[in-house]
């Protein structure tokens, strides 16, 4: 047996684990469909009256869970450009297993990875609603699109 060459394989394989690892990274936190138009709410004050489309996560994610957030921003960002650009529709990732909001567990009644739309008049939530069923269409990506655009519009609607 070599016992140099031991060394030089331990050394490849953290190299490419490594290198792997890094890739996997990049992926997960490339930028969403939404990253523009957030950017562009960011700058100034919440609306009054608005439509803030929440989607919850804990931290560990299964590709489901993934997959929802994806379509998710992507429904948003191509069926409601304007107002998400206007602030009439704002879009926020929230960690709920994060202590500073595990309140949002109890005010929204949260079990796993939720789609909330929350509906504000006056700088004060009125309304809320948990989408329950990105779940059962999480395997079409048009059919989540058009249920989460749907329930989005309606709200909307409503401000």
């Amino acid at each position: 047996m070599n016992t140099q060459s031991s060394p030089k394989k331990v050394l490849i394989l953290f190299v490419v684990a490594y290198t792997a690892w890094t890739a996997i990274q990049a992926w997960r936190n490339r930028s969403s469909p939404l990253a523009a138009y957030t950017a562009v709410a960011a700058g100034r004050p919440a609306k009054p009256d608005r439509v803030v489309a929440y989607y919850f996560h804990g931290t560990a994610r299964c590709s489901t869970c993934r997959m929802i957030q994806a379509y998710t921003e992507k429904a948003l960002a191509t069926g409601f450009r304007d107002d998400l650009t206007n602030g009439r529709l704002e879009f926020r990732q929230v960690n709920f297993q994060r202590s500073e909001n595990r309140h949002f567990v109890q005010d929204y009644q949260l079990y796993t990875s939720s789609v909330v739309i929350a509906r504000f008049r006056d700088g004060k939530q009125v309304e809320w609603e948990n989408l329950t069923d990105v779940w059962v269409l999480s395997e079409s990506k048009s059919a989540l699109a058009s249920y989460v655009q749907r329930h989005v519009r309606d709200h909307l609607r409503r401000i």
